[in-house]
């Protein structure tokens, strides 16, 4: 007779299996190594997002249930400010360097991805890049940043 048992992953998620006595357990696989399989690359790069790279792909993705582009739990901007809720109120970047007293953060068109709204993913890789500050682009400096939507004429 089988029995449902339930365990947990390094992902702190609980999944619920059909146990056989009669049946050699067989672990399935981590959130980790489930995502993986499809996006190899997403921690390839030496500097890594700290969620990421514990496998705590759950804590901004729902791949079962949600309505939001990526399978996010919430909209970009609203997601990395659920964390980083310094970046929602204060200045961002370096006052000085741009119009006004912030760089925008949202709610404008995003220059390089016609058709996409700016959020922190314009500028930032939010799984894994090659520098600490997590620059998009595989761009390695901010000047390098900035000139993918800032070129001079």
């Amino acid at each position: 007779e089988s029995v449902s048992i339930g365990y947990s992953t390094s992902a702190d998620t609980v999944v619920t299996r059909d146990f056989d006595p009669k049946v050699p357990y067989r672990q399935g696989f981590t959130v980790q190594q489930a995502c993986s399989r499809c996006h190899p690359a997403m921690l390839s790069a030496p500097f890594k997002h700290g969620p990421a790279d514990a496998g705590l792909c759950n804590l901004c993705h729902d791949p079962h249930a949600s309505p939001h582009s990526a399978w996010l739990r919430k909209p970009r901007w609203g997601l990395c400010t659920t964390c980083h809720d310094e970046k929602a109120s204060e200045v961002h970047v370096i006052a000085g360097y741009v119009k006004g007293k912030s760089h925008p953060t949202r709610a404008k068109h995003d220059p390089a991805r016609p058709g996409k709204r700016f959020s922190c993913t314009s500028c930032h890789e939010p799984h894994s890049a090659l520098t600490k500050d997590l620059y998009q682009f595989e761009t390695r400096s901010r000047a390098e940043l900035c000139a993918i939507c800032h070129r001079k004429k």
